[in-house]
């Protein structure tokens, strides 16, 4: 089958677990090419081949494996203070709510999945930029350490803010009507 071929890209945690380490030693160039593009590909190529998803054998092992992947990765969010490895857990989370709206073919989520990938894409790479911008200011990516500079630049703030309403599905972002449509 060739879904298998796009499984690889998937950022299933367990699998992945490279991946913050990746986001960590890359440059911030690097880290956006990487969640915008190539951590999409898996989900895109198990949208193009979503017909073929419920005659095939595995469907339940994916949904398990992004079930216990979301609450993993959330329990990890909770005691790393690196922001790059936070933002870089959150997208693994994310792709696999993603995951598992395609795998369940409730309702034609289809478009819901494809459209959190999409924007998904823009709001991590934001992250990434505006977590380069406060390592260029203080020379850490921590985030204790980093807690004090919003009030310093209230511009980057403003972005900070923007990125991080998106990232949870709030009022400007775009995939506000598909986080409500797949929680429904």
């Amino acid at each position: 089958l060739p879904i298998w071929g796009f499984l690889v890209k998937l950022p299933v945690y367990g699998a992945h677990l490279w991946l913050p380490l990746a986001h960590v030693e890359a440059p911030v160039y690097g880290s956006i090419i990487l969640a915008g593009i190539l951590l999409k590909l898996g989900g895109i190529g198990i949208l193009r081949f979503s017909k073929y998803l419920h005659s095939c054998s595995f469907i339940d092992w994916v949904l398990v494996v992004s079930l216990i992947g979301i609450m993993l990765v959330a329990g990890t969010c909770l005691f790393v203070t690196d922001l790059k490895k936070i933002i870089a857990f959150s997208s693994v989370s994310h792709i696999g709510f993603s995951i598992l709206l395609i795998s369940l073919r409730i309702k034609n989520p289809l478009w819901v999945a494809f459209l959190i990938l999409i924007v998904h894409a823009f709001r991590s790479s934001a992250m990434f930029f505006v977590v380069y911008y406060f390592y260029l200011y203080s020379n850490s990516r921590n985030l204790v350490i980093n807690m004090g500079l919003i009030r310093i630049n209230p511009i980057m703030s403003f972005f900070w803010l923007l990125a991080i309403i998106a990232s949870l599905g709030g009022p400007p972002a775009i995939n506000l009507l598909a986080e409500i449509w797949a929680f429904m």
